[in-house]
This record gives structure tokens, sequence and C-alpha cells, in this order.
């Protein structure tokens, strides 16, 4: 389990030593002698190869699960477990992401802003959302959509090392197809589907005093078998910067963990608790479940093929990543 990462301490001596820490670091990394009272301030979390990790970065990476381990219940005990645990997970992706980053630049692969907000724009209209819907999503996750922009920008230059480095390696045969069919006929005889409905109150649309209570109470007239719709409209006369939105149809396994967890024991016509996030106030209202047909190997091939695929660029990407540990500097400060 990894050590917790110790802050600057007041005494001298102690101070001393992790200057003279630091500075050892930062010298066997050639950088610049002004660059030294900042890394001393925010402390090295990891070295890779010639780039450091700060324990900033690793602390902003961490934030969002802070808060669901917060919101769980666990004694403190069992989360400070759980936060030892997840601050190893964490480092060592971000100790990877950094790997793959410094193999795009050693392969001149970049993605710029354009492309980035090319792909943000292609998810918004996949799934019907505006910017500010966006951010309440984003923030239901702990995520803003600076940290989002900056995970979509990592995500396409993965890829394309990926398809410079492993995907062309890759190839689905006929046979594998039948045999995952055969294997997984669960998947492919009908599966439900819960179609969503997502009600929001953004930050600052009178969220304070008088928007919790309106909010708690259209929940209440839902709970109670109100018409979800009716009762949105009548919140609205209050709250006239209540946003309902209709997200669509999704299988259990496409939501995110956090939305897997309320969904999985509801039924059509329940509401969730209402959840606040620095975005603003929301909740999702769970308008029907509906089975979907069930398909034959033909009509399941695409999938399927997906599926294999998927699985067997992880495996390789996992494997590529290893022999790329191996053949670079790293050092975790504890």
């Amino acid at each position: 389990m990894m050590q917790k990462v110790k802050t600057l301490g007041r005494a001298a001596g102690r101070q001393c030593i992790l200057t003279a820490l630091a500075a050892l670091v930062l010298l066997v990394l050639c950088i610049q002698p002004h660059a030294l009272r900042a890394e001393l301030v925010d402390r090295i979390a990891a070295v890779v190869n010639n780039e450091i990790i700060r324990l900033s970065d690793l602390e902003e990476a961490m934030a969002p699960l802070y808060e669901r381990l917060h919101q769980a219940g666990y004694s403190p005990d069992q989360e400070q477990e759980y936060k030892d645990r997840m601050r190893e997970e964490v480092l060592g992706n971000l100790i990877d992401r950094m790997l793959v980053s410094q193999e795009a630049t050693r392969l001149q692969i970049s993605v710029d802003d354009k492309e980035v907000d090319a792909h943000i724009e292609d998810i918004k209209k996949e799934g019907g959302l505006s910017d500010e819907r966006l951010q309440l999503l984003l923030a239901q996750e702990g995520q803003t959509i600076e940290t989002f922009r900056k995970s979509r920008k990592e995500d396409i230059l993965r890829k394309r090392v990926l398809d410079r480095e492993v995907t062309s390696r890759i190839v689905v045969t006929p046979q594998e197809v039948e045999r995952h069919y055969r294997e997984n006929q669960d998947l492919y005889s009908g599966r439900r589907q819960f179609h969503i409905i997502h009600i929001a109150l953004p930050a600052g649309m009178n969220q304070g005093v008088s928007g919790r209570p309106v909010m708690e109470e259209l929940r209440q007239k839902i709970v109670a078998g109100a018409d979800a719709d009716e009762a949105i409209s009548v919140a609205r006369a209050s709250l006239p910067g209540l946003d309902r939105a209709d997200l669509g149809l999704f299988f259990l396994e496409d939501l995110t963990p956090q939305i897997r967890e309320y969904l999985s024991g509801m039924e059509k016509g329940q509401i969730t608790p209402i959840m606040e996030s620095p975005a603003g106030l929301q909740m999702l209202y769970l308008q029907d479940i509906n089975m979907s047909e069930g398909m034959n190997m033909e009509q399941a091939l695409p999938e399927i093929e997906n599926r294999i695929y998927e699985r067997r660029l992880e495996e390789r990407f996992q494997a590529w990543l290893k022999d790329l540990r191996k053949r670079s500097y790293i050092k975790i400060i504890r």
C-alpha cells in the first residue's frame, strides 16, 4: 500500500532534508534553478524519465474520488484505507498517461484544440446535450469542463499512439465471433434499457434557500405518483431555470458507475434523491424500462467484433505499456 505523501515540515532540519532531496532530483533532470522554488512548495510525487508528476497533479486527480468516498458513508478507518489504495492506483494511472504522452512526442503524434472541440461537439450531438447540461453531468462525476477537455485530449492521443503501435496487429476471426455469441447468449437475448429524464437546476438559478425546497417538493410529488412532466411544469413557476432533458435509452452497462448504482435498483416511475454538485442540483427520473429485441449472430456481428476488438486492444495495450515501463526511468517519491 502506498504510504501517504508527506507535506513539508516546519522544523528547519526536516526542511533541509526535503530541500536537498528535491534539489538532487531536479539536478538529475537538468531542470533550471529558477524552477527549484516552485517544486519545493508543491512537492514531487513521481519522476517519469525527464518529467515530473507533482503532488498537486495527484490531488487534482484524486478530488472526485475523495468526494465519492465521503458520500459513501464509510467509517474513518475504511475511508482512509480506500484513500491509500486509490492514491496508489491513481498515481500509477498518471504515470502511464505520462509515458503514453512521452511516446506520442517521440512518434511526433499530437492533438490540437480544434480536434478536441470537434470531439466534444460530437459527444454533445450524440447525447443531445447543451453546454449547460454537459457541465451538470460532468459535475455529477466530480469533473469540470476543463478536466473533461484534458481527459478527451489524452484519450485521442492514446488512440493515435495505439493505432501506430498496437491496433494494426489485431485481427478478429469468424470463429472467435461465433464462440463469443454462444458463450454470451444472455447479452443478445434481450436486455433492459433505461429511459432517463434529467431534471436539473444549474448553480445560480435560485439554488440557495428557495431552490432545494422546491426541488424536494417536486421529487415528493413524483414519488407520490404525480405525472412527472406536470409536476416539473408546476415547479418551473417557482424555478424558471429548472431544466428537463430527455437523455433517451441506455443499457445499464453503458452508464457511469455512479448512475448505475442509482438506477440498478429502481423501477419505472421512480426518481433519485437530489444530487448536489458545484454545477447545481439534479435528479434522474426513470421514465420507462424497455426490453431490447434479441439478436441473432448476424445481427450481433458488429457489436461482437467490437467487444472482442476492444478487449484485445486493452490486452495488447497493457503488454505494450508494461514493456514501455521497463524501458523507462520511473521513481515514486514517498
